[in-house]
């Protein structure tokens, strides 16, 4: 697990992301607690239990994370430092209960102002295609570096929708689960996706993104 910190919110409080699951949480010293909008229970417990007792659906997507399991079907925020944890969430769950942000803070608070003379990809928003797997790439964006570090090509993230279930040569059928993929940036252009124009994606890819928005 590569826990990332995000962001010192204050001198007791910081946001840290796994990078692997895309979990989001702020870490409170003062407390002693974490906050998310995911409800989670130690790693050491039991999601079979937590959904034999009712708490936990049987459908509901659990992820592993920095000792924890985390139900990301769930979204539930209490206060603010869960709506902050909620907001740099990248898990690809459900995050309706986030609300906008505060006054004056950006959209994406682990994203840095990019300027003339960091690096900028050329990768941009739309769809990709590699054999027969299509993806659509949702997010281009920087992880939040070192104060003055300029951004190179390892600081940059693709963040996209696709599956990791088996499709037809025409693409999936119609019960195909989705999934977020998320990326290092050299590691996507260097995987052979090649950019590919909606109109001449297949019928069933074009339903699938369809339903997936």
């Amino acid at each position: 697990m590569a826990k990332t910190l995000l962001e010192e919110i204050d001198a007791h409080t910081r946001l840290y992301m796994d990078r692997k699951t895309g979990i989001a949480w702020v870490e409170d010293a003062r407390a002693g607690v974490g906050h998310s909008v995911h409800p989670n229970i130690s790693g050491t417990g039991s999601s079979a239990g937590m959904r034999r007792r009712g708490f936990w659906k049987k459908d509901d997507r659990i992820v592993r994370s920095h000792g924890f399991l985390y139900n990301i079907d769930v979204c539930q925020a209490s206060d603010e430092l869960d709506q902050i944890a909620g907001r740099a969430c990248r898990c690809g769950g459900n995050h309706a209960c986030v609300s906008a942000n505060r006054a004056g803070r950006s959209d994406n608070i682990y994203e840095e102002k990019v300027t003339r003379q960091d690096f900028r990809p050329r990768t941009s928003k739309g769809y990709y295609k590699r054999g027969i797997d299509v993806i659509r790439v949702d997010q281009v964006e920087p992880y939040r570096s070192a104060p003055g570090k300029r951004l190179n090509i390892t600081d940059w993230w693709v963040y996209a929708t696709g599956t990791y279930a088996p499709v037809d040569r025409d693409g999936p059928s119609p019960g195909t689960p989705s999934a977020t993929v998320q990326m290092q940036l050299h590691e996507f252009t260097s995987s052979n996706w090649k950019r590919v124009d909606v109109a001449k994606l297949s019928p069933k890819w074009r339903s699938f993104f369809a339903r997936n928005k």
